[in-house]
């Protein structure tokens, strides 16, 4: 990287970012970059044409993968470009694509993903943005240098939408509605998705 701090203009800090992203991925592909993953009880949930449909798996390991990942899916007799769709806890749906028709079910098959795909996208996206700067807010700049947001706190309105919100997620929501930025962690099922639902209720 050419600088350790980030710059705090967007073009510059989206170039910045975009370095680092590509230092990323030429570390990954000198180790292969790819995964793999047993995927099992295939099963059509929605056939698009004859060389294209939506399988949901379980997967064995219970792995999470990233959605919009794409790699391929593999069998004992055959190979299938594959793109991640969504997971929920163990089920993952994928949409899968052959140039012969599709098999009704897939028993048993490997996952093998490209995990550098993802990042490319994600560098692509940001030197476009180092290119048109104006195109992005300043609130991504303000997430590299927290100090300069504003930090505030507001009452939640008073509807029936919000009456559920209690406690430490009422604190987070209100400050999170009278500031410019506000970082949310959490491990899984600790309410996040809970907390981000009922803040966009409360902004809307």
């Amino acid at each position: 990287m050419s600088s350790d701090q980030p710059p705090s203009d967007i073009g510059p800090l989206s170039a910045w970012f975009a370095e680092g992203v590509r230092s990323e991925i030429t570390a990954l592909e000198k180790e292969g970059g790819t995964q793999e993953y047993e995927v099992l009880s295939g099963r059509l949930v929605e056939s698009i044409d004859p060389s294209q449909a939506v399988f949901q798996f379980v997967v064995a390991d219970g792995t999470r993968i990233p959605e919009d990942a794409s790699g391929r899916l593999k069998t004992q007799t055959a190979e299938f470009a594959t793109t991640v769709i969504g997971q929920q806890g163990n089920y993952i749906n994928l949409h899968v694509v052959g140039q012969d028709p599709l098999p009704p079910n897939f028993p048993r098959a490997t996952l093998i993903m490209d995990d550098t795909a993802l990042l490319k996208k994600l560098a692509d996206t940001l030197e476009g943005i180092a290119s048109r700067p104006s195109e992005l807010g300043l609130l991504a700049a303000t997430v590299f240098h927290p100090n300069s947001a504003k930090v505030g706190s507001v009452r939640l309105p008073n509807t029936p939408a919000l009456a559920k919100v209690t406690g430490e997620l009422l604190a987070v929501l209100e400050q999170a509605c009278g500031s410019s930025l506000t970082f949310v962690w959490g491990p899984p099922g600790t309410g996040k998705t809970f907390g981000i639902a009922h803040l966009i209720t409360a902004l809307i």
